[in-house]
């Protein structure tokens, strides 16, 4: 399976190989309550979130922080585009010499509306 991660416009991308992506559903709560204290609005927005880890190389490494810069991307996880939030992601050192070899860990959520 390929990840692959764009930018909104398509003008640069990155392919990444991951070891795992777990997929999981994030419940977003809006409540709108008025002075008195009575909650007049419920509100549940379902979205689809994902954790991946794989192994990358530095040139991907550069690529993912300057995608990270951006507000939304384009998100392709098995052959369908999305729009998401790149929430958090971290990377750890494998190799230090020669090529460098990065561990990254991902939190990518849809957009949603």
């Amino acid at each position: 399976m390929s990840v692959v991660i764009a930018k909104t416009d398509d003008t640069s991308s990155v392919t990444i190989y991951p070891d795992e992506a777990l997929e999981t559903p994030i419940v977003r709560k809006l409540d709108k309550e008025s002075i008195t204290g009575l909650i007049y609005s419920k509100t549940r927005k379902i979205r689809r979130a994902w954790s991946i880890k794989a192994v990358i190389t530095a040139t991907d490494k550069s690529a993912i922080e300057t995608l990270g810069a951006e507000s939304y991307v384009n998100f392709t996880i098995d052959s369908l585009k999305r729009t998401c939030i790149l929430r958090s992601f971290s990377f750890n050192p494998l190799r230090k010499w020669g090529d460098f070899i990065y561990e990254l860990s991902m939190n990518v959520e849809e957009r949603g509306w």
